[in-house]
């Protein structure tokens, strides 16, 4: 697979105005130098030094701009960019320029899996040595991000990212963004490696990431990957999903009065052990009566997984003339004929 260029598939995620940080971009350009590889230097046993990210990297200009970094920390990955803001009016000479820089994540942090600018690393064992294995970025598909209501206490944010990835090996989701002039680019990708065989098939994708109050402006306005929202949906958003009843049976009586009335007597059962309130709605075209019956389940809440029984009496709305009718109950259906 391809390299990706990250600073394309990014899309923009407005964090705290930047503009008082930003220098004038008439003035300055970023430039970002190509990664070589990285390596892990491990802390001395004493405790005398702490463990460093070691980059190798060249520049394509020898300009006296210093190199700056930025370290931020996800779940899986640790995101890294190493730049250079160099003077418009500098004079640079175009010859390849080697450097080599050394990093200190916080203690902690998630070594896996390491984006440097726009290639990704993965760290794995060989010959008793850790070594990073330079892989592929591809990015996820996103069919809704929404964006939670601070927290009450620590003013954090939670982002929640729905879509699916066009890889069926169970991959972790890796996170960057970069600084833009309007505000940052947020990208979510898988790492592959291209000796894994991987089936090309579509798998869904409900991930939630937390951001720091300090880094989500109020008035935010967030694009991941090809999908955008704006502050004003995440305050709408649905927070719960609708979790359908299993139809194990259904006895349909009918009343013996013209134009009949018609009841159910449902048998089923809930997938998970979560006791939250039945709710039934019913939609009727012509002789076709489509009844729903399920439960609505916060998005964050943990179920049991167990089996829960279900028994239920539904009236159906109306009147039943003479003539033959098809009733469905969720994924059950059947035929009445009165």
């Amino acid at each position: 697979m391809p390299r990706i260029d990250i600073l394309l598939l990014l899309l923009a995620l407005a964090l705290t105005p930047l503009a008082a940080h930003r220098k004038d971009e008439t003035s300055y350009q970023r430039s970002w130098p190509q990664i070589e590889e990285i390596a892990f230097a491990p802390g001395a046993a004493d405790g005398s030094s702490a463990a460093q990210l070691r980059i190798h990297a060249w520049a394509d200009q020898t300009c006296a701009a210093p190199i700056q970094t930025e370290l931020r920390y996800f779940p899986d990955n640790i995101d890294a960019q190493v730049y250079r803001d160099i003077p418009a009016a500098a004079n640079c000479e175009e010859r390849r320029e080697p450097f080599t820089i050394d990093l200190n994540p916080e203690p902690g942090a998630e070594w896996t899996y390491i984006i440097v600018n726009d290639q990704v690393w993965a760290r794995a064992r060989y010959d008793n040595e850790w070594l990073y294995q330079e892989l592929s970025l591809a990015p996820i598909f996103v069919d809704r991000a929404t964006l939670s209501k601070p927290d009450a206490q620590s003013g954090e944010r939670a982002l929640r990212i729905l879509g699916s990835q066009a890889v069926g090996c169970d991959l972790p989701l890796l996170f960057a963004w970069r600084e833009t002039q309007e505000g940052a680019m947020l990208g979510v990708y898988n790492a592959i490696d291209p000796e894994t065989f991987c089936p090309t098939v579509l798998v869904e994708i409900d991930e939630t990431v937390e951001l720091a109050a300090t880094e989500m402006s109020v008035s935010a306005l967030l694009s991941v990957n090809a999908y955008e929202i704006i502050e004003t949906e995440a305050e709408t958003v649905s927070d719960s999903d609708k979790v359908l009843t299993n139809i194990m049976r259904v006895d349909i009586h009918v009343g013996a009065a013209r134009p009949a009335r018609v009841s159910l007597e449902v048998e089923g059962e809930h997938p998970d052990g979560c006791d939250f309130p039945v709710l039934v709605d019913q939609t009727r075209a012509g002789n076709r009566i489509n009844v729903e019956i399920y439960r609505e389940v916060p998005a964050d809440v943990i179920c049991p997984m167990i089996l829960r029984p279900y028994k239920g009496r539904i009236q159906l709305d109306g009147r039943f003339e003479k003539g033959s009718y098809s009733i469905a109950v969720n994924s059950h259906s059947q035929q009445l004929d009165i």
